[in-house]
């Protein structure tokens, strides 16, 4: 949890490191052999939450980003075993209801500094305890989609081995998952290596599996994202009309996105949920950090488990076969 206005973020990385000339450990964006592990500690203004508050396109259009509140002070590398050892005393030092972590795993053209800030801001908007960040080795580039997509699905393995000595060395007592745009991609991805297959073989589960504007091919998703539903508490699938960034992605890959409205995507036992109202970005695809309504409903998700039909501002769409979050 923070202290004062630093926030902790434990994270894994399989980004190549390169050190400065004073000898701190910086992660490039180079795809990485192996995980490399670490402590990042935000520093989040005082004034973050309030500008953060909704506002209206007009204004939004000329704010700036919420990133610009966060700033990372320092970042602590750490083997593996001080690692877990660090998160598990975080985590024993919390209350019961509170023994959890929350693995947010980033998306497209997203430096490691960026992974850190958007982590930090999803989990002290949501008072996580515990708050992992993922970071696969995205060129941080608008030009570098292919180079993006072949890295998030290459650094699968690493973040299935991640996930499972997470679930294994932390002593959670749940493993929240958060994925937004291609991270989607990079988890499904994972769902399929015969590591993760041997571990949910042996009774590996998750509490929230929450997929934000997943910029995953409509068909794959639908051929594969049934795994979710065998091993999380509920799954979440959040897409909006309005996402810009995923129908150049569209239009990029001459396939429809799973995030992307419409149609929307439909699988048993996963709540589906038009947040094209709630979400007032100039792109609209950074809602799941940025729009306090997304916000809330996650937070409503990752503590008290309730359906959709439970939740406030979430109305039935067809009878209840997806869902849309109201104003």
């Amino acid at each position: 949890m923070p202290l004062g206005n630093i926030y902790p973020v434990w994270y894994g990385t399989t980004r190549k490191t390169a050190t400065k000339a004073n000898g701190d450990t910086i992660y490039t964006n180079d795809r990485g052999q192996s995980t490399n592990y670490g402590k990042a500690f935000v520093k989040i203004s005082e004034d973050y939450l309030k500008s953060l508050a909704p506002k209206n396109i007009i204004s939004n259009l000329f704010s700036s980003q919420s990133e610009s509140h966060l700033k990372i002070r320092n970042t602590l590398p750490m083997i593996s075993s001080e690692f877990f050892n660090n998160l598990q005393s975080e985590l024993s030092s919390q209350r019961s209801a509170d023994k959890y972590c929350v693995v947010y795993i980033h998306g497209f053209q997203t430096t490691f500094e960026e992974a850190i800030q958007r982590s930090a801001s999803i989990g002290y908007q949501l008072r996580v305890p515990a708050m992992v960040s993922f970071s696969w080795p995205s060129k941080g580039s608008t030009a570098a989609y292919i180079a993006d997509q072949q890295a998030a699905r290459t650094s699968a393995e690493l973040l299935a081995q991640f996930l499972i000595k997470i679930s294994k060395e932390s002593r959670a007592e749940k493993i929240h998952l958060i994925a937004h745009s291609m991270g989607n991609y990079a988890l499904l991805q994972t769902m399929l290596r015969p590591s993760m297959q041997a571990a949910i073989g042996k009774g590996l589960r998750f509490g929230q599996i929450i997929l934000a504007a997943p910029d995953v091919d409509a068909d794959e998703f639908i051929q594969d994202a049934g795994i979710y539903t065998e091993i999380a508490d509920r799954v979440t699938l959040y897409a909006s009309t309005k996402d810009r960034a995923l129908s150049a992605s569209k239009t990029l890959s001459d396939y429809p996105r799973a995030g992307l409205l419409p149609p929307p995507m439909i699988l048993p036992k996963m709540d589906t949920i038009d947040v094209s109202s709630a979400d007032l970005s100039l792109l609209g695809h950074s809602y799941v950090a940025e729009e306090i309504d997304v916000l809330l409903d996650m937070y409503r998700l990752i503590t008290d488990n309730r359906s959709p039909r439970e939740r406030p501002n979430i109305s039935p769409v067809q009878n209840g076969r997806y869902w849309k979050m109201t104003q």
